[in-house]
C-alpha cells in the first residue's frame, strides 16, 4: 500500500464519495509546490508518536 493509499485508508471511510474527497485533498497537497513545510524525519515521526503514546497513558480511564 503506497503511501497516499494509507493515509486514504487512515483519515477517510471506504465509500467511494469519502475516498473521491480524499483525493480530491491529496491532488492538491501535491499541487503545491511554493512556501510548502520541511520534509519530516524519523526522528520527528517517532517523537510525535511518542508524545501521543504518553498523553493518552495519562488518559487512560
Amino acid at each position: 500500500m503506497g503511501l497516499d493509499e494509507r493515509k486514504l485508508y487512515l483519515f477517510y471511510t471506504a465509500s467511494a464519495a469519502s475516498r473521491a474527497l480524499g483525493q480530491r485533498s491529496l491532488d492538491r497537497i501535491h499541487h503545491r509546490t511554493l512556501n510548502r513545510d520541511k520534509e519530516v524525519g524519523a526522528g520527528a515521526i517517532q517523537g510525535q508518536l511518542n508524545a501521543i503514546l504518553n498523553w493518552g497513558q495519562a488518559h487512560r480511564r
